[in-house]
């Protein structure tokens, strides 16, 4: 039987990634490496122009609307294995940066936060809690439909986890990282509470999709973090 042009090209994209990882690789070569453990036993290559050709990159693809992916014939179980891709890197993204013995460090708890609101796409509100040393106590988002329930939230965490300090992540569905007017009042009512049980607030983040900010280093809301507490943090 004669071999097929692609005979063995499964197995030397396989060994070119083994070799240098992506570096090197073309958009489609990765869409087709990821395809391989879906589709067994077909040339992906043209499925993955198709796709990229539609969508634009493989992080749009790995996002897409089930619907629209099954408009270049791939099977329930095929989508269903690249629909979940992307949360396995959150989920792994989260969990090599989570270590609750670690003292606090901002690159990492940036890389966290935005891995944690893109896996849970409900919730608008991620707070966590130190102890003296900086080691977290808690980390956890929250869905609050108002501000009084999330100060309410808020103020009993703190109260039973002992806290030292604490940080609130605001995550915005506009797309825009910046607070509003509703917002800053929130923010201020928070820190004037943790304040008053002598808790530091330690950052105030603003997430927006894959982007991240920090209010402390916006002069404009200084006030909010200005330690008016009994203790150190």
């Amino acid at each position: 039987m004669k071999k097929s042009i692609h005979s063995g090209h499964r197995r030397r994209v396989r060994e070119k990634f083994l070799s240098n990882e992506f570096e090197g690789f073309n958009d489609h070569e990765i869409l087709e490496l990821v395809l391989f453990y879906a589709i067994p036993m077909k040339d992906t290559n043209p499925l993955a122009h198709e796709l990229l050709n539609r969508f634009g990159s493989v992080s749009s693809i790995l996002d897409a609307d089930p619907k629209e992916l099954k408009n270049f014939g791939l099977t329930d179980r095929v989508i269903t294995y690249l629909n979940t891709l992307p949360k396995i890197c959150q989920g792994y993204i989260h969990d090599k940066s989570f270590d609750s013995r670690k003292p606090y460090s901002e690159s990492s708890v940036r890389k966290r936060l935005i891995a944690y609101s893109l896996d849970h796409s409900k919730i608008n509100f991620i707070f966590s809690l130190y102890d003296a040393v900086s080691a977290e106590l808690f980390f956890g988002g929250f869905d609050c439909k108002s501000s009084p329930e999330l100060i309410g939230r808020v103020n009993r965490l703190a109260v039973k986890y002992n806290a030292s300090s604490a940080s609130i992540c605001n995550i915005m569905k506009n797309g825009v990282a910046y607070p509003s007017e509703q917002d800053i009042g929130t923010a201020s009512i928070i820190v004037n509470n943790l304040n008053n049980i002598g808790i530091k607030l330690r950052e105030w983040y603003i997430i927006a999709d894959t982007n991240i900010e920090a209010m402390s280093e916006k002069n404009e809301f200084a006030s909010l973090f200005r330690w008016e507490g009994n203790h150190d943090a």
